[in-house]
């Protein structure tokens, strides 16, 4: 208690914040949230740490407790004062490394994320930094217990060591307990949260009733009052029970199971049942016409296989962007397969046929759909591979020098693009092998080489453009501003496309001076297409919930599939109805037959939201979840079963996910 209250012999480290009384001893034994504020805003120390039991209300009070520090902020009317006052800011610390990165580092770069505002030009560059450092916010720090035990040490040392915020740590009695025996944090504060009174609880679910309340309310209002001490009281001690007594029993007459006092012999049996309960009266109609997508046999199944997955890898948040990482990648990469070739195999029937695209050996729809099949198998494999390769590096490829803060540095390659402009520009550019010789054999050597060095030039020009996070998920530099290093890379892309068609029968034969040059121009702005286009890391995201992000997604899928099919069709179609033959009709089903495969190929690899729709329908295949996957999501959002924290998804309570997950 002296540590948080301050040395008398030397100055606080944080003085009273401007209208808040300062603390004295008794100020620090019991009180309620307008209490809990005084203490944070007149604590010297300026740690506090909240604790409570599984149910407590620990983040309903972080979210209380902070609407009451903004309130406090709005009504101090002096400019300078309340420039002292620092803005609270809920955070959860789910996924911070604090062995990697420190807490402003941390708290700087997910602010900038979750609040976009502050990425306006008028705020300048680094305004979340300079908020941070300059003490003009405060962290509420939620999830704590979320954290791996060695990843709950490093965040407590780090939090010690920052001294520029004032800091409200929320967590689990027995996780926290068991962390500050190996440390505790220095100068905190340590509360925790005081079980509801009978009578307090009473009170509570009177509020919800009619009056007079029907009989079985009574009695169970009656019990909270005269019996505090027994397993069902005991059990609606903390604000998770009484909200499901007060959702899960919408007919009174069912209460008769709960008020049966040789049933629970623990109130952990009696929470167990109200979370049941809460499942199958959430999937139920609250009205007879009213259409339920998802019965409760569904929900609890698909519900179930969510929390054991994420009690296998030791999270209480899911993120739908890493979803693919659960399961086998083999299977989405033989259904992308599978769709490239069946697209690619109609494709080819059209440029063969029906766009007299032929060559020494391949003419008309037959051949060519076999053609067509064949690339496009090998088309989807490649980028599948390069898909899921990503999902599980989504920063790159990168190589660590020796470890030590400050001393990591990371050479981006982004093998996605690499992939698919190596193909692309391998299957363009290979066609007879510039025709140096009629061998089969070198003609494959000379197409992989062009694909290859191309391919490698531009997966390294997209990571300059697009470059992986620093610590924190901060970018580093101005590359990011810049396309400059889109150069290299399309103009790799570009050339052994124009040196193609350059010499479109051997560098021996005819040259085509007008062909060489547009076909360069071409396969350069295609090339830049698909590095400039390319998506950001998955870690940078925007505050919005699941659902509207998975959207976004998929709407920027859909753009830039398009976009790289018409470039990619378009280059062999104008040719053909305006350079070669000039038959336009031609150049138009040579346009579909090449836009349409490429297009869906990049549309279903190309992001997260391909490779999570992917994963739905793997898992719908295998009986564990719905084909589409993000709808039951957002469903169970709404039936208030999940909750959203950005753009990921929390089950309402973790007990609602611990008993699912067995």
């Amino acid at each position: 208690m002296a540590a948080a209250l301050g040395d008398s012999e030397s100055p606080a480290a944080f003085p009273p914040l401007p209208g808040v009384p300062a603390t004295d001893a008794r100020t620090l034994r019991e009180g309620g949230i307008k209490d809990l504020f005084r203490l944070y805003g007149s604590l010297p120390s300026g740690r506090i740490a909240l604790l409570g039991r599984p149910g407590s209300g620990k983040s309903e009070t972080a979210l209380l407790t902070l609407l009451e520090a903004l309130r406090h902020r709005g009504g101090v009317r002096n400019p300078a004062e309340r420039a002292a006052v620092p803005v609270p800011v809920l955070l959860s610390v789910t996924g911070w490394d604090a062995s990697r990165d420190d807490l402003a580092d941390w708290a700087a770069a997910r602010i900038a994320e979750d609040y976009r505002l502050l990425r306006q030009r008028q705020y300048g560059r680094r305004a979340a930094e300079k908020l941070v450092y300059g003490g003009r916010i405060a962290l509420f720090l939620d999830g704590f217990d979320e954290l791996e035990p060695d990843m709950r040490r490093a965040a407590l040392r780090e939090i010690g060591r920052h001294a520029v915020s004032r800091i409200m740590v929320f967590a689990r009695t027995e996780e926290f307990t068991a962390t500050v025996r190996a440390g505790h944090l220095p100068g905190a504060t340590v509360l925790e949260l005081a079980p509801i009174p009978g009578a307090e609880a009473a009170v509570y679910l009177r509020h919800y009733q009619v009056d007079p309340p029907p009989e079985p309310w009574q009695q169970l209002m009656d019990h909270l009052e005269r019996r505090p001490d027994s397993v069902l009281s005991r059990a609606l001690d903390v604000p998770l029970g009484l909200t499901l007594v007060r959702d899960a029993f919408p007919r009174p007459e069912a209460l008769a199971d709960l008020l049966d006092e040789d049933r629970f012999a623990t109130p952990e049996e009696v929470m167990v049942y109200l979370l049941d309960r809460f499942i199958s009266i959430a999937y139920q109609p609250r009205q007879p016409s009213d259409l339920v997508p998802y019965n409760a046999a569904q929900a609890r199944r698909w519900l179930g296989y969510l929390a054991a997955k994420m009690a296998e890898h030791g999270t209480y948040s899911l993120d739908w962007r890493q979803l693919p990482r659960w399961e086998r990648a083999l299977p989405r990469i033989g259904m992308l397969g599978a769709l490239c070739t069946v697209t690619a195999a109609a494709g080819g029937a059209l440029v063969y046929g029906w766009g007299h695209f032929n060559t020494h050996r391949i003419s008309g729809p037959g051949p060519g759909s076999l053609v067509g099949a064949a690339l496009g198998l090998v088309l989807g494999v490649a980028a599948g591979t390069a898909s899921e390769l990503r999902a599980f590096r989504p920063e790159g490829v990168w190589w660590r020098f020796p470890p030590g803060r400050g001393r990591r540095r990371r050479l981006g390659f982004n093998p996605g693009v690499a992939v698919i402009v190596g193909l692309v520009i391998g299957i363009v550019s290979g066609d007879h092998a510039l025709n140096v010789t009629h061998h089969a054999l070198a003609s494959l050597a000379v197409l992989a080489a062009a694909g290859t060095a191309a391919g490698a030039v531009a997966g390294v020009s997209a990571m300059r453009v697009h470059p992986a996070p620093g610590p924190g998920g901060r970018f580093r530099g101005k590359a990011v501003h810049s396309r400059l290093p889109l150069l290299p890379g399309a103009v790799a892309g570009g050339l052994p496309v124009g040196f193609r068609y350059l010499f479109p029968h051997g560098i021996s034969h005819e040259l085509h001076p007008l062909a060489g040059p547009l076909n360069g121009i071409w396969g350069t702005l295609m090339v830049a297409l698909i590095i400039g286009a390319a998506r950001l890391p998955s870690q940078v995201g925007v505050h919005s919930d699941p659902l509207a992000i998975w959207r976004q997604e998929l709407r920027w899928d859909i753009v830039f599939g398009a976009l790289f099919g018409l470039c990619v069709g378009l280059g062999f179609g104008l040719r053909e109805g305006f350079m070669w033959d000039r038959d336009v009709v031609a150049g138009i089903f040579q346009t579909i037959g090449i836009a349409v495969p490429c297009g869906i190929c990049v549309m279903s690899a190309g992001s997260d939201a391909g490779r999570s729709t992917l994963l739905f329908l793997q898992l719908h295949l295998q009986g564990v979840f719905p084909a589409r996957g993000m709808n039951f999501l957002d469903d169970a959002h709404h039936r208030q079963v999940l909750r959203a924290d950005g753009p990921r998804y929390q089950f309402r309570h973790a007990l609602l996910q611990d008993k699912l997950s067995f």
